[in-house]
């Protein structure tokens, strides 16, 4: 398995926004998804309401900088293919309006594990 930080390939571009969701490529994905290389990015945050807003920003700023300046990386992504992976518990309960903005994002609850 490969991963590409994305946080340290932009660094110096990006230096003062928001960033910090990994990119994780997976030749065994390619089974699962008609036999194409697919980009899955998990960002490992702190899963509390409070920082459901933190969250939101990172991924609105992931997707414009793969539409933007990473287009080879943006058609490879899925529409589901956003994880937050919990640090320290899930505290974010079904139904609240936190999560319905996580979803409203196309982001799902954050998780203890991510299985691909």
């Amino acid at each position: 398995m490969s991963i590409f930080n994305l946080h340290a390939a932009v660094l110096d571009d990006y230096r003062d926004l928001v960033r910090s969701f990994f990119s994780i490529a997976d030749d065994r994905a390619r089974d699962d998804v008609e036999r194409a290389l697919v980009a899955v990015w998990i960002e490992v945050h702190p899963a509390s309401t409070s920082e459901v807003t933190t969250l939101l920003n990172k991924l609105r700023w992931l997707k414009t900088w793969l539409k933007e300046r990473a287009p080879a990386l943006y058609k490879l992504t899925a529409s589901q293919s956003y994880y937050w992976l919990a640090t320290r518990g899930v505290h974010i309960r079904q139904g609240s309006p936190q999560a319905r903005q996580l979803r409203l994002a196309g982001l799902s609850l954050p998780r203890k594990r991510v299985t691909l």
